[in-house]
Parts: C-alpha cells; structure tokens; sequence
C-alpha cells in the first residue's frame, strides 16, 4: 500500500505489528500546514484508488482461495 501510494505522490509510513495486532496493517498519513487544499484533494483520490485496487475481484479471489483477508487494512473492512 505504502508504494501504491508513492507512486501516486503520497507518502505513508506503514505500521505493523507489534504496533498494531497481529494479521492488521495501518497507514499513517501526516499533513502539513505547508500542503495545499490541491495536494489534499490528490491524497484522496490516491486513497480511493488504493481502496479499489484492494477490494478488486481478483485480490478478493485470492483472498478466499488463502481463507484470510491478510494485508487488507481493517479501515478498508465493510
């Protein structure tokens, strides 16, 4: 997800665990006063197309054939 996202501008550190429980993944994201409303508006749409790219027919289908939904961030879990 962390280079998904750089390659769409956006740096984000990832947090695994022991920081977050075992099986879970979490971004953090830090604005700045310095981005511009431009930059935040690209930050986002650069986060929808990684919540597509991670609940795409293809990933979902690995997903169930592995039985876990390992690698998919619980803020992208319905």
């Amino acid at each position: 997800a962390c280079r998904f996202l750089l390659k769409h501008g956006v740096f984000a550190q990832g947090i695994r665990p022991p920081t977050v429980p075992p099986g879970t993944a979490r971004l953090r994201l830090a604005p700045m006063a310095l981005h511009t409303e431009k930059d935040m508006e690209a930050a986002l749409e650069a986060l929808g197309k990684l919540q597509s790219a991670l609940q795409s027919p293809k990933r979902q289908s690995a997903a169930a054939a592995n039985n876990t939904r390992r690698g998919v961030p619980a803020f992208f879990e319905s």
